[in-house]
């Protein structure tokens, strides 16, 4: 492996039916160079580019040469990034959504005072909280950065090695302290905020996905992605951990009024527990998953947001509008996404394949989600059956393997759905190059002649098992039935790579897992 910020690693493992042994492969993509302070350009190796269809035995035939340059200063000004929180304003009469670039929107009578929007940030926004006592804000980083608003700032976990990522923020009941939650339940308690205990160092079935502070008792509850509830100094009023979930749990309010509390899932659907259910959008077609909820201040309502911003009202929440679907759906690629693009699209021209082209929405996607629509592309345009959707049952798996910096592991059962052959692969790489930049990488620089180290000579087991897993050669290629699962972990993942990728490719015998994301519900994206 070469050091420096262009070099990407990858493995991959295969399973039919029994598992077989694993087969690793190590490549490294691109060279870094540095062109100025705070900038690295990075080009892509053209030397595996055309791969027939029977995988050659030698590749003298392949195009040489460098080509696609990409700075890592991209202007986050202009991007749009997914809407990760929704919080209710001071009186219930309008409401914030925030998004992972830090930016603002206010609607209704919430006040605007500011955003972290077009500024650098060391990792995403991932919550918001309101301070009570002012009416002001607090926006939480995954790396546990406080960015306050009108509102004091106690304290972060900024520069503070952590375990595992923050994904939430509570005010305290009086705005005189905050709580942050990581995803492995720990808590760290800043202000007046007490700490009452946490989840962390302790086994959870599933990560944690937020918290909510209960203003009787001055405590809080965390819930978990499969509906699990761990209260600390707060009732437990039930949950739906060991219940089947048809999308993961992304949240939860308190109801003021109960003293109970709601849960909801990606798909929209609310679980309630000591507090009225008002209805959900479980069931109904969604543009985009549901990314988090807030109440009324009397509970008599809640609303709900999608990573696109859309806003879900329901009780006496008001709907007083959503972020416009023209700042997430109309902006185009960044420029390392381009550059990439336009390096497999000469790969496609070599191959004799059309090229192809992001969807409108490209920058409303999750890392995630990007990695399935590149992944279907590359099908598509071969002619071959798309992955039908991604399905959260995988999650733990390619999360662990992103975290790890390895494949994920195969299971032969993914909660209670029995896998009859798979795939894995996983890839860590440099910051800010885009997931194109592993996909380019699996697809291209795969081979002999390549820089995948398992492939030193042409016909070796290794050559091009990334690629004959994102085509199906592994699972399968022309039925239409294969679902994945990817996990992504960045900046600074725990695997010690600036990014880390992992993909599980599965198809099963007894019926298809519940999709959070499909094919069939992006395609209206591309334009025809």
């Amino acid at each position: 492996m070469l050091a420096g910020l262009g070099s990407l690693i990858t493995t991959f493992r295969r399973g039919l039916i029994a598992l077989l042994p694993a087969v690793s492969l190590a490549l490294v993509a691109a060279t870094g160079t540095a062109v100025a302070p705070g900038a690295t350009t990075f080009q892509a190796r053209l030397s595996a580019a055309v791969v027939p269809p029977s995988n050659p035995a030698a590749d003298s035939t392949l195009p040489q040469g460098y080509a696609y340059g990409c700075s890592n200063n991209l202007n986050a000004a202009s991007l749009a990034a997914p809407i990760m929180s929704v919080v209710t304003a001071p009186g219930g009469n309008g409401y914030w959504a925030a998004g992972s670039d830090g930016g603002i929107f206010a609607f209704g009578n919430a006040a605007y005072e500011g955003s972290m929007g077009g500024k650098p940030l060391a990792a995403p926004i991932v919550g918001m909280a309101e301070d009570p006592a002012t009416g002001g804000y607090w926006l939480v980083a995954a790396d546990g950065g406080i960015f306050a608003f009108d509102a004091p700032f106690l304290g972060s976990m900024g520069g503070k090695p952590l375990a595992a990522p923050i994904v939430g923020i509570a005010a305290s009941p009086n705005g005189l302290g905050y709580w942050l939650v990581a995803s492995d339940g720990g808590i760290f308690a800043f202000g007046k905020a007490g700490y009452e205990g946490s989840m962390g160092g302790k086994p959870l079935v599933a990560p944690i996905t937020g918290m909510a502070a209960d203003p009787a008792t001055g405590g809080y509850w965390l819930v978990a992605a499969d509906g699990g509830i761990f209260a600390f100094d707060a009732p437990f009023d039930g949950s739906m951990g060991g219940h089947r979930l048809v999308a993961p749990v992304m949240g939860m309010a308190e109801d003021p009024a109960t003293g109970g509390y709601w849960l909801v899932a990606s798909d929209g659907g609310i679980f309630a527990f000591d507090a009225p259910f008002y209805g959900s959008m479980g069931g109904q077609p969604l543009a985009r998953p549901i990314v988090g909820m807030a109440t009324t201040p009397d509970g008599g309502g809640y609303r709900m947001v999608g990573s696109d911003g859309g806003v879900f009202s329901m009780g006496d929440a008001g709907y007083m509008g959503s972020v416009p679907a023209a700042l997430m759906d109309a902006v185009p690629p960044t420029q390392c996404d381009q550059l990439w693009l336009a390096a497999i699209n000469q790969a496609h021209q070599a191959e004799g394949i059309a090229p192809f082209t992001l969807p409108s929405n490209w920058n409303a996607l999750s890392a995630e989600q990007q990695l399935f629509i590149a992944f279907n592309l590359e099908r598509t345009e071969r002619g071959i059956a798309p992955f039908v959707g991604l399905s959260d049952v995988f999650d733990s798996d390619v999360q662990q393997g992103a975290e790890d910096g390895g494949d994920p592991a195969l299971d032969p059962s993914y909660d209670g759905y029995s896998a009859t052959s798979q795939a894995s692969i996983w890839a860590g790489a440099a910051p800010d190059e885009g997931v194109l930049h592993a996909v380019w990488s699996w697809m291209y620089d795969d081979g002999s002649g390549g820089t995948n180290l398992d492939c030193e000579a042409s016909g070796e087991q290794g050559c091009w098992g990334h690629r004959d897993a994102i085509l199906g050669a592994d699972t399968g290629v022309s039925t239409g039935s294969t679902v994945i699962g990817v996990g992504y972990a960045a900046p600074a993942s725990p695997s010690g790579w600036p990014v880390s990728a992992a993909a599980v490719f599965a198809d099963f015998a007894n019926g298809q897992p519940p999709l959070s994301f499909t094919w069939s519900g992006e395609v209206s994206y591309f334009g025809g």
